[in-house]
């Protein structure tokens, strides 16, 4: 494993070995399950208008192994995507997933520090979700992103909100994928980019709770069996409670992911 990366491309081909092939981000998705897919909706429109992304634009997944995101852009943003990802069981996923719904998605599979010329200084906006926390400093994975942006594009940035109580969870119930994060708050993660020659436009939190994102894999049964269950019911609870009237409250302390919008200078 690299110097400063925290996991490698075996542990990512085990992760999407076997997994079967979901549907992409859904907005329209019913019920409390879509309550995910539903708020990221909104936080892309959101975000997009703030960042005048338009029609046409090209946006790129960085580490998009898996992705259920990408034909989502193109869709309902009529947006060119592509991906890249270096785990070969990823990229094939990503195919996958973009055949199920019928939308082309390239999928360049690569290293993102070993890029071929052609993929720098070539994006609109780069996108990513779940990528940088796995790697020490943050700033040499988001020295890659910017680079990969075209001069005056942008980086919209998620991750999971580890400094919170989501992170107190992880750790408690699978600290091995705990030690595979840096826990950033959204301060943090700011600072980083600004590190990396970026203008912050924006940084927060998204969602209220969603301890469903919480990883119960592990040595102890029990966490593993019953764990999931209770992530989904207590989560539910309060997106219920959102539906009845309650105000969505992003948070440092029980939001479940970090985000921050920049800019690449000209």
């Amino acid at each position: 494993m690299s110097e400063g990366h925290l996991t490698d491309v075996a542990y990512w081909d085990r992760n999407w070995n076997d997994r079967p092939i979901p549907d992409p981000l859904d907005p329209a998705a019913p019920g409390l399950n879509g309550a995910l897919w539903r708020s990221l909706h909104r936080f892309f429109q959101r975000s997009f208008a703030k960042l005048g992304v338009k029609p046409g634009d090209l946006i790129v997944e960085a580490g998009s192994g898996g992705s259920v995101i990408l034909p989502y852009f193109t869709k309902q943003f009529q947006l060119r995507a592509e991906g890249i990802e270096n785990s070969p069981v990823g990229t094939q996923t990503s195919h996958a997933i973009a055949a199920k719904c019928g939308i082309d998605t390239p999928i360049h599979n690569a290293d993102l520090f070993d890029l071929p010329p052609p993929l720098m200084a070539r994006y609109d906006v780069v996108f990513s979700y779940g990528l940088v926390e796995h790697f020490r400093p943050t700033t040499i994975i988001l020295d890659r992103l910017r680079d990969i942006a075209r001069p005056g594009g942008h980086l919209v940035t998620i991750i999971p909100n580890m400094r919170g109580l989501m992170g107190w969870c992880q750790k408690a119930a699978n600290p091995e994928v705990f030690a595979i994060h840096v826990p950033l708050s959204a301060v943090e993660l700011a600072q980083a980019h600004r590190r990396s020659g970026l203008e912050v436009i924006a940084q927060g939190y998204l969602m209220t709770v969603n301890f469903s994102a919480i990883n119960f894999s592990g040595p102890n049964g029990l966490v593993a069996r019953f764990g999931p269950r209770l992530a989904s019911w207590t989560s539910k609870s309060v997106w219920l409670a959102e539906r009845l009237g309650f105000p969505e409250m992003p948070n440092a302390l029980t939001s479940p992911y970090a985000f921050v919008l920049a800019r690449r200078p000209e």
